[in-house]
């Protein structure tokens, strides 16, 4: 259940628990791939 996971400030991320660390990689992973843009500026 979502509701009861948290993270805490200031815990050190190799301290998370495997259910914490399962989130985080797949919100990083929806971000990466549908809401993140990168573009290289024009050099001219």
């Amino acid at each position: 259940m979502l509701s009861k996971i948290n993270f805490p400030v200031g815990q050190p991320r190799n301290s998370f628990s495997l259910k914490q660390d399962s989130i985080l990689g797949s919100i990083y992973d929806k971000i990466i791939r549908n809401h993140l843009e990168v573009t290289k500026p024009d050099k001219n």
